[in-house]
């Protein structure tokens, strides 16, 4: 079943991201100077980079992870002080199961982020983009790009913009609730009633559907593509959902999940008490 305030997910994650990015935007452009060198910025700069991005997002991931085991018949909404709250004092294997899945993905997600933004540019810098004169040969201008140049700062400035785009911090959002929306249903039906053959890929079916996704519209999980096993996202931008197979559906053609199920309690470990 789909989140029915998706969009209010993505735009959760990337209003996190994007305040914590432009931060990190201007800290760069200020150590690499007015002659762009990788080597001006600290190594613990991108170290701090990693955490702050992981904090920054931690809590939207939480909340949509949240939000989508309880559409799926299990849990509650949380913020995440009180998901952590339950955690620490031993009350919901629900509220265990969304923290842990938050924290490790907002950790897995911010050394991605970070790696390849420095990634981006490093490449940027070595290979600054400079159409060829229109008064000099081929030849003329392959011998003169042969030999690197320095990046100038208007060239910086467009590629720091490009690298901490709206439109890359948008596709992030996406494949993030995506995912986390994903993690969370799945985890709530294995919890519960076990996840069936019979469940079923759904694609949102409008005119942004791509082809990687089109032909996995209906399938049943046992007849998934052995690459998109674990299910969605299969690709950036990534929209797909699981329609699960004893999910009733109303005349209106709404579904509505299973009777919420009781949660336990179970032991922690010392250090989460």
């Amino acid at each position: 079943m789909e989140l029915p305030n998706r969009d209010e997910h993505e735009a959760a994650i990337a209003t996190a991201l994007a305040t914590v990015a432009q931060r990190h935007r201007h800290e760069i452009a200020e150590f690499m100077g007015d002659v762009p060198d990788m080597d001006h910025v600290p190594e613990e700069f991108w170290q701090r980079m990693e955490d702050e991005t992981a904090e920054a997002i931690q809590d939207s991931l939480l909340d949509t992870f949240s939000a989508s085991s309880h559409l799926h018949g299990w849990g509650h909404k949380k913020t995440e002080k009180k998901a952590l709250r339950e955690v620490r004092q031993g009350i919901s294997d629900a509220a265990f199961a969304a923290y842990g899945w938050a924290t490790d993905r907002a950790r897995a997600f911010a050394r991605y982020w970070t790696t390849s933004t420095r990634e981006r540019i490093r490449v940027g810098l070595e290979n600054p983009a400079e159409p060829p004169p229109i008064d000099v040969t081929q030849a003329e201008h392959e011998q003169a790009t042969q030999t690197p140049r320095a990046i100038s700062s208007g060239e910086f400035n467009v590629l720091l913009d490009a690298t901490f785009s709206p439109q890359r911090i948008e596709t992030v959002a996406i494949d993030e609730v995506t995912r986390a929306r994903h993690a969370g249903a799945e985890t709530a039906r294995d919890a519960t009633v076990g996840l069936g053959g019979n469940d079923r890929w759904r694609t949102q079916r409008d005119d942004r559907v791509c082809h990687i996704c089109e032909p996995n519209e209906g399938k049943r999980r046992d007849d998934w593509p052995a690459k998109f096993a674990e299910g969605p996202p299969c690709h950036p931008r990534c929209r797909c959902w699981i329609e699960y197979q004893d999910l009733e559906t109303d005349q209106y053609g709404r579904e509505w999940t299973i009777p919420m199920v009781d949660e336990w309690n179970f032991p922690l470990p010392g250090n989460l008490r």
